[in-house]
């Protein structure tokens, strides 16, 4: 399996060191307890990965997708047309939440100064799961003010 982004070699979990830390239970006899304790991280991650190697050898300790088999409550190809239909139709969601230099662009005239009276920032913050957003306007998009919102 591919990573999108690489792990780096000495990291303890990745599939070498989660071959190391079954190796002291398995091999070594330790407790899955100070496996844990050595490798710092839980003895029920420990027993996870004993139990998938015992299961399927070596390809146990590969990382999966976290993606769910199956998803009964999904919204229907049905739904979700209506759901894009409506954003579009009434210029809901983040598509549409165009705030600040977005708008108007940084430095429209270069080496003018220009007035920041009457600029505001929408900070908008989405859950996947619900489809809810909050928004909250502010004076600025600095990093101090992100952390507030």
């Amino acid at each position: 399996m591919s990573h999108a982004r690489s792990q780096h070699p000495n990291a303890v979990l990745t599939p070498n060191g989660r071959r190391r830390m079954i190796d002291c239970v398995l091999r070594r006899g330790w407790s899955v307890v100070a496996a844990a304790q050595r490798f710092q991280v839980d003895a029920k991650t420990v027993r996870k990965w004993r139990d998938r190697f015992l299961a399927e050898g070596p390809a146990g300790l590969m990382d999966r997708s976290s993606r769910p088999r199956r998803s009964p409550n999904k919204t229907s190809p049905r739904g979700r047309r209506e759901v894009i239909r409506l954003q579009t139709r009434r210029r809901w969601g983040s598509a549409f939440l165009r705030g600040g230099w977005r708008i108007h662009g940084r430095g429209q005239a270069p080496g003018a100064k220009r007035s920041t009276v009457g600029y505001r920032y929408i900070h908008s913050a989405g859950d996947d799961r619900t489809r809810l957003v909050y928004c909250e306007v502010r004076d600025d998009e600095q990093g101090v003010t992100a952390v507030r919102f």
